[in-house]
C-alpha cells in the first residue's frame, strides 16, 4: 500500500472547527518597501515563518490582519491557517492534545480534546471534548460529524466492559481537581454522564494520559504522572472494578528517566497494544536532550 493510502483522513473532519499547527519545514516571508519617490526598492528579511506553499491575504475588515494558508504535506491531514497583525508575529490555534484510536465492533473511535491554550484551566471553554466514529481510517467519507461532550479536563479515550457498557476516561484539569476521571458513555450518540475521581495517580503532578485494559480479570489503569518535562513518567494501577477503587503497583514508576543523564529524557504519557501473536509492545512519548543530541551522527 502506497503511504497516500496510509495516511488517515481523520483531521477532515474536524479541521473545520478549529485550526491545527505543528513542527513542519518552513519558509521565511520576504518583504520589498518600495520608495516612489527615488524609485529605490529595498528587501528585507521577516522573522515571520510558515509552512511551504503559502498563500497571504490582508483583511481589513477582519481588524487589519494577515491570514496564510499553507501545506500541512505529509505531517498531518488538513490545512493550516496562520495569522498576524504585523507580519513579525505568527498566531495559529494549539489544536489537539492526546487522540485515542480505538476499534469496536468494526468500527473506529477517535477521542480526543480541542485545547484553547490562551484559556485558564478553571474556564471549560478551554476543553472542548470530542468523539468522531468511522468505518474506514482510509476514507474521509466514512468518518461522521464530530460529537461533543463536556469534561473539563484532556487525553479522553474510550473503553468497552464485556457487559456492553462503554466509558470515557480522562485528566481533569490539574490546577483544578487533579486525577483520572470517568463517565458512562454512549460513544454512538455522544452522551456522556458524569464525571467521577477514580485515581489520584501516586503524588507525581498533574496525573495524565489515561489508558485502561482489562486482563484476566482486572482493569489496569496505565497513566502518566510529573507533567509534560523531566519529571515525567509512566505509573500504572488495577482494579477489580471499572471505576475502582485502584490499588497503585508498589514498583512504580514503571518507566521513566527522572534524575538521570539518558539521551531520551522527560518519558511517560505510554500506551499498550498486542499484535496478533499475543505480544505485548509499549509506546510512550519523549524528548532528546539537546546537548547530548551534539554527540550523535545522525
Amino acid at each position: 500500500m502506497t503511504p497516500s493510502k496510509l495516511r488517515p483522513a481523520i483531521g477532515e473532519a474536524i479541521s473545520n472547527r478549529r485550526r491545527f499547527s505543528g513542527q513542519l519545514p518552513q519558509s521565511s516571508l520576504v518583504s520589498a518597501q518600495g520608495d516612489r519617490r527615488r524609485t529605490r526598492r529595498t528587501t528585507t528579511q521577516s522573522s515571520l515563518d510558515f509552512t511551504p506553499t503559502q498563500a497571504v491575504s490582508f483583511l481589513k475588515d477582519w481588524d487589519n490582519t494577515f491570514f496564510c494558508a499553507s501545506s500541512s504535506f505529509n505531517a498531518f491531514p488538513g490545512i493550516p491557517i496562520h495569522a498576524s497583525k504585523d507580519l513579525q508575529k505568527l498566531e495559529v490555534d494549539r489544536g489537539i492534545w492526546a487522540p485515542t484510536l480505538r476499534y469496536h465492533k468494526k468500527n473506529f473511535y477517535l477521542v480526543t480534546t480541542l485545547v484553547d491554550d490562551d484559556r485558564p484551566q478553571s474556564d471549560a471553554s478551554r476543553w472542548d471534548n470530542i468523539i468522531i466514529k468511522g468505518s474506514d481510517p482510509y476514507n474521509s467519507a466514512s468518518w461522521g460529524i464530530a460529537k461533543h461532550f463536556e469534561f473539563q479536563g484532556y487525553d479522553t479515550e474510550p473503553f468497552w466492559d464485556n457487559n456492553g457498557k462503554a466509558y470515557i476516561t480522562g485528566a481533569h484539569a490539574w490546577q483544578v481537581n487533579p486525577g483520572i476521571w470517568q463517565a458512562e458513555a454512549n460513544l454512538d450518540t455522544g452522551k456522556v454522564g458524569e464525571f467521577k475521581l477514580i485515581w489520584e495517580g501516586t503524588g507525581g503532578m498533574a496525573p495524565e494520559g489515561p489508558h485502561i485494559y482489562k486482563k484476566d480479570g482486572y482493569y489496569y489503569l496505565l497513566a502518566a504522572e510529573g507533567g509534560t518535562g523531566l519529571e515525567h513518567m509512566v505509573t500504572i494501577a488495577r482494579s477489580r472494578n471499572i471505576d475502582g477503587p485502584f490499588e497503585s503497583n508498589p514498583a512504580n514508576p514503571v518507566l521513566t528517566n527522572t534524575n538521570t543523564t539518558s539521551y531520551f529524557q522527560t518519558i511517560g504519557h505510554a500506551d499498550l497494544f498486542q499484535d496478533g501473536s499475543g505480544n505485548w509492545y509499549a509506546v510512550r512519548k519523549h524528548l532528546v536532550d539537546s546537548e547530548s543530541a551534539t554527540h550523535w551522527l545522525i
